[in-house]
Parts: C-alpha cells; sequence; structure tokens
C-alpha cells in the first residue's frame, strides 16, 4: 500500500511537471471549430520569412470542414523530438528540420516578454537549451504558434479526449477561421508523442468532403523507358526494362524493397533517374544537366523559389558533380519528365508526392516514378521495386 501511494504521488509529481505553469491557458475543444489546415502558400511564406528551405507539400486536404477526431495522420519520428519535428514538417514538408526549429523556438522564447519574462519561464528555457532529452510542454507550444503566427490545434487521446487549442495571439487568443496546425498526441503526457494530422473525421455526413488521396503503386513501364529515351536522350535502346508487367497496389505502406544498382553517393538521385529511364547509370551526367538547365526556365522552381540570386546558388550548387538533391530539385525533374514523383522517407517511413504539375499538383492514378530516400540528411536515393505492409490509420 505504501509502495501504491508513492508511486501515485511520483506520477501527480510528472505530471504537474510536464503539464507545466501555463496548462490552464489552453482552451478545450468547441464544437462550432473548423478543420481549415495550412496550405502550400503558407508553407512557402513561411519557409522564405523564416529563411528555412521548403522541401515537400505537407498539406494534402484543401476543404474545410467541422472539426472531427484524427482520421489520418502522419507519422512524426523522434521521441523527446517529435513535436518540433512535427512542426518542421508542417512548415517545410521534411522533419529533419527539427533541431533548427526547436532552437530557433527557444532562442524567440528568450527574447519575449510573454513567453520568457518571469524567472520560472527563464530558468525553463535554459533546461531546455541545454538538454536535448527535456519535452516540448504547453510553453514550447504557444510560443512556436506565436513564433509561426499560426495557432497550433492539438487532439489528446488519453489527457482530454478533445482538441485543445494554442492561438497564435497568446493565452487569452480567440478562435478564428484561419489556416491552422493540427496534431496528434497519443499516450499519456509524461511519455506521449506528437503526430501530424492529414484529415479528420467527418461530422456532418450530409456533407460531400474531398476525401483523402489513397496513393497508389503504378510504376512506369517500358514504353515509357522509350519514350523519355528518345524524348531526352536521343536513343531508343533500353538496356533493361524495369517493370514488364502492369504492377497496381496501395501505397499505404510501411516497408519497401528497393533495386540496389543504384551506389550510395550524391549522384544517387540521377542515378536513379538514369537507371528508370535507361536500364544502367551511364546517362546520370547528362540527366543532371538536363535537370540543371530545366530549373533556369521552370516557372515551378522560380515560385519556390522566388528570389534570383538564390535561385541561381542553388542551381550553381546542383550543378556539381556528387552534390545531392532536394526537394526543389525533384520537383524540377518531375515537371521536366512529365511524370509524378513518389519519394519515401526511410526516416519517417512515409511517402512524399512529388507532383509533375508542381506542388500544388493533385495526386491521380497514373504511372509515377518510386524513390526511397534512405536519409534525409544526406539525400541518398534507391529505386522502389515493391512495397508491403498496410499502415494502420486512426480509424476507417
Amino acid at each position: 500500500m505504501i509502495l501504491l501511494f508513492r508511486f501515485f504521488i511520483t506520477f501527480c509529481t510528472l505530471f504537474y511537471l510536464i503539464s507545466n505553469v501555463h496548462s490552464e491557458y489552453v482552451k478545450e475543444y468547441d464544437t462550432y471549430d473548423v478543420f481549415y489546415p495550412i496550405t502550400f502558400q503558407w508553407q512557402l511564406n513561411k519557409c522564405q520569412q523564416l529563411n528555412i528551405p521548403f522541401q515537400y507539400r505537407s498539406a494534402r486536404i484543401h476543404d474545410e470542414k467541422p472539426l472531427g477526431k484524427p482520421k489520418v495522420i502522419r507519422n512524426i519520428p523522434g521521441l523527446v523530438m517529435c513535436f518540433f519535428n512535427a512542426i518542421s514538417y508542417a512548415l517545410t514538408g521534411s522533419t529533419k528540420y527539427g533541431k533548427v526549429l526547436r532552437s530557433n523556438i527557444l532562442q524567440f522564447m528568450q527574447k519575449s516578454e510573454i513567453h520568457g519574462g518571469d524567472d520560472w519561464q527563464k530558468s525553463h528555457i535554459e533546461s531546455m537549451q541545454h538538454n536535448l532529452n527535456e519535452f516540448a510542454g504547453s510553453d514550447e507550444i504557444f510560443a512556436a504558434a506565436d513564433y509561426l503566427q499560426t495557432s497550433i490545434y492539438v487532439f489528446s487521446e488519453h489527457i482530454s479526449g478533445d482538441w485543445m487549442f494554442y492561438s497564435k495571439e497568446g493565452y487569452d487568443g480567440e478562435r478564428i477561421k484561419e489556416p491552422s496546425i493540427y496534431l496528434y498526441h497519443s499516450g499519456f503526457e509524461i511519455t506521449g508523442h506528437f503526430d501530424y494530422v492529414i484529415d479528420v473525421e467527418h461530422i456532418l455526413e450530409s456533407t460531400f468532403y474531398e476525401p483523402t488521396f489513397e496513393s497508389i503503386f503504378i510504376p512506369v513501364l517500358g514504353s515509357w523507358q522509350s519514350e523519355k529515351m528518345a524524348e531526352l536522350l536521343e536513343s531508343k535502346t533500353v538496356a533493361k526494362i524495369l517493370f514488364k508487367n502492369e504492377i497496381v497496389k496501395p501505397l499505404d505502406t510501411n516497408i519497401v524493397e528497393v533495386m540496389e544498382d543504384i551506389p550510395k553517393d550524391g549522384n544517387s538521385f540521377f542515378n536513379s533517374l538514369s537507371y528508370c529511364i535507361t536500364g544502367t547509370i551511364d546517362h546520370s551526367a547528362k540527366l543532371r544537366e538536363l535537370v540543371v538547365n530545366f530549373m533556369k526556365e521552370s516557372v515551378v522552381i522560380k515560385t519556390i523559389i522566388n528570389d534570383e540570386s538564390i535561385l541561381n546558388d542553388r542551381i550553381e550548387n546542383v550543378s556539381k558533380d556528387l552534390v545531392s538533391v532536394d526537394g526543389p530539385v525533384i520537383y524540377a525533374a518531375a515537371e521536366l519528365l512529365k511524370t509524378s514523383i513518389y519519394i519515401y522517407s526511410q526516416d519517417d517511413q512515409e511517402w512524399d508526392f512529388v507532383s509533375k504539375n508542381g506542388p500544388n499538383g493533385k495526386e491521380v492514378y497514373e504511372h509515377c516514378i518510386y524513390l526511397n530516400n534512405v536519409d534525409h540528411f544526406k539525400n541518398i536515393f534507391k529505386i522502389v521495386q515493391d512495397v508491403y505492409k498496410k499502415k494502420s490509420y486512426l480509424s476507417e
């Protein structure tokens, strides 16, 4: 009995410490709240304002709808860093800027009278800066909303069972209809994890809403290879047909089988494109040249990187041998090839869609290229030749 009592006191103490002193200001879910996710334009504007590179589109739902429970989530990696990784994904379409954003938000808090003005806040921020194993709590969520000037909704499965609202205007901010970030918090507060909410359940069944697109694995065929050989490389000789038969299967997977013929270096993306088209990596340098030249004229790239000097620097850098590529270059390649590309993040175990029509392009059932990014910091790519194992949705 004494041991049980001690456990109860310990649990309550930990719960209090994690919740932090401002948790009473968190506003609970209201039946009139709206699911109104951020847009590509929001991502672009914020990335430019904060000088953080845009990678992929994170927003997939365009309809506004009543704020039901989370239905489809994006898995976010990281035990302690998950909140900042989720913010990184919302902002850039990649989780790899989580540590950068953690540092930036803590510095923002340090300079803020609201988030870092009293002694407890100063001590807490200093502790967070020196200890990477401290979880984000209510203070950090409010500060992130202020830093991004974008309100954040968090659905807590086990603590409240509802949505909690963190206003960009601070602890007394009002809910208004505006693009917001939506996160899913699983587990109890001392062991909780943040994931990114892509879609929510329909509350009003009588109203039609655009459903979440169910991505499909439909790899390009030999006829596509011959077409691209003739179009881009002025040849019709394909060394190897990658997919001889039509393959159509769900892409909601977390296990991929890759082709091992691609060297793990900075040329891996262009090696992969060369192999997809010709069956060899022999045309990698030519494809890099074609994509680099296309970037100079691409309207899509000028939309993603609208600063001419930054764009010119990026083009010059990408033109060099063994320099790896990131999201904007992949968008240029997809536009050049007139073929959408799916990128599987080995770190996140999730897919990102790169439309041939740019970040605003929608997913449709069509033949695509499928690549596995085995290291999203170094951007090392391999060709996906098959997919397995369906992941679970929060609700079907």
